[in-house]
Formats: C-alpha cells, sequence, structure tokens
C-alpha cells in the first residue's frame, strides 16, 4: 500500500498494522500495461495484481476496488467506513479544478492530454522562479546528469517530470512552500496547481486563561505565562552577591601577595 497517501494516510504510522487483518476475495489479476501510471495503483497483492486504483478518465476520475466485496471481510472491519470516505474525497479532490495540494504530502499529478512528453517542460514556483533544469544546449549544465534526466526534469527542487506511456505526470515527494505552480512550456503555461498549508497547521486560535486553569487543569495546580503581559522579573541579588564574593577573593589574594615580607 501507498501508506503516504489517500486513502490510507489516514491511518498514520498504523496503515501496515489496520490493513494487515484484511481479507480479500474474488479479485481478478491484473498487469500493468506501458500506458498506465505507476501512481495511479494505491494498494497491490502479493501477485502484483492492482487492489486499489485511482485513474483519471478525461474530465472525470475513476476508483476500481479489485475485489468481491461480498466475499471480503473488508465491509465487517473498521477502517472500511474511514477508507470509503478517503476514496470518494480523492475523487472529488482529484476532479476539482483547482488541483490543490498540501505542504508536506505527495503531489502527483497527470498533465493534460494534450502534453505527450515532459521534453522542454519547467516547472516555476512562487514569484516567477523557475525549478526545472537548464536547456541541455546550456554549457553551465552539470555534464554528470545525461540530458534525457535534464529533459524529465530530474534533480528539480519542485519535483520531476516524468513520461509514463502517453501521459505526463508531475511527481513531488513533499512540497514545502505553500503558493501557486505552473509548468510551462516556452512561456505558455500547460497547466497550474496550488499548494496550501494543512487547515490543522493554520488554526492559530489562542486558548484563555480560564480553559488551562480550569477545564484543562482539572484541579491541577497549573500555570501560564501570558505571552501580551509584563516581562518576567529576573532576580539579580545573587548575580551580585557572586561577583562581591569573587572581588574579594581578589582583593584577598593581593593583600596576601603585598605583605608577604
Amino acid at each position: 500500500i501507498e501508506r503516504k497517501r489517500p486513502p490510507f494516510n489516514v491511518f498514520g504510522d498504523s496503515a501496515g498494522d489496520v490493513t494487515r487483518n484484511l481479507r480479500f476475495a474474488g479479485g481478478l489479476s491484473s498487469r500493468r500495461t506501458t500506458a498506465g501510471l505507476a501512481d495511479d495503483v494505491l494498494a497491490t497483492y502479493g501477485d502484483g495484481s492492482a487492489c486499489l486504483l485511482l485513474t483519471s478518465f478525461g474530465s472525470s476520475t475513476l476508483a476500481v476496488l479489485n475485489a468481491d466485496l461480498g466475499a471480503s471481510n473488508l465491509p465487517k472491519t473498521g477502517p472500511f467506513v474511514p477508507l470509503l470516505e478517503e476514496v470518494v474525497q480523492e475523487l472529488l479532490n482529484r476532479g476539482d479544478s483547482g488541483e490543490g495540494a498540501v505542504c508536506g504530502e505527495p503531489l502527483v499529478r497527470r498533465l493534460p492530454a494534450e502534453v505527450t512528453t515532459a521534453a522542454g517542460l519547467k516547472i516555476h514556483g512562487p514569484g516567477n522562479d523557475s525549478g526545472a533544469a537548464k536547456p541541455a544546449a546550456d554549457k553551465s549544465i552539470d555534464k554528470s546528469i545525461p540530458s534525457s534526466d535534464v529533459a524529465l526534469g530530474k534533480g528539480n527542487q519542485y519535483g520531476k517530470l516524468v513520461d509514463e506511456g502517453a501521459a505526463v505526470v508531475w511527481q513531488w515527494p513533499q512540497p514545502e512552500k505553500p503558493g501557486a505552480y505552473s509548468v510551462d512550456r516556452n512561456g505558455q503555461t500547460v497547466f497550474a496547481a496550488t499548494v496550501s498549508i494543512p487547515a490543522e497547521e493554520s488554526q492559530l486560535d489562542t486558548l484563555s486563561p480560564d480553559v488551562l486553569t480550569k477545564r484543562l487543569g482539572g484541579g491541577r495546580s497549573v500555570g501560564y505565562t501570558s505571552a501580551s503581559g509584563p516581562e518576567e522579573s529576573r532576580d539579580l541579588a545573587w548575580t551580585w552577591l557572586l561577583v562581591g564574593c569573587v572581588m574579594t577573593m581578589v582583593v584577598e589574594i593581593g593583600a596576601l601577595v603585598g605583605f608577604r615580607t
């Protein structure tokens, strides 16, 4: 399973434990074709057949679970509802023209059907900065990188563009910066996507002191420091006492040296 991608990322680090107890029956044997996209297959069986497939077809999106639900234990287990909910949500997200993604999660996008090759494509990030490699004709390019890898965008800080069959796929394992990104050819934008910060990390509402001391404290002794309050006073008495002790020792040593005769 692809643990870091929907629908399995909803289970976090326990995805393997959750799916280990699932039993499937009635699935059809399948094989990957040259026109197929590896990123469309989200789960496979031990013989290599596809278990869960999510793919785009024209302007639509299709999800296929290769199993007989009547003969499988999936509908009777707890993961069935969250798995189904995540698959439906992924179908809706892929059908969204905004093609949104979130920071820290893999971005995999199939470029429009009219884009048939990754050669000549460049990925631009926020502020019109280009993360793509320079053309092979540029002498400043690293000679250790094959020209074919440059065409596919290998080493790109915004991921890479990969030819898979008759389609081009943009793969970015971990977007780091929110903003608008575009894929251009000869200055013309052929595809665009946005990356945003996850909603749970954007919740910046503050808690009132009563919530901490009464409701969450539960009778315990709880202290807090208000960011809007005055700065904490510092007790400097011990500091000056230590300085006085050091000065006294210096005077004493000086007196012993001066009156030793």
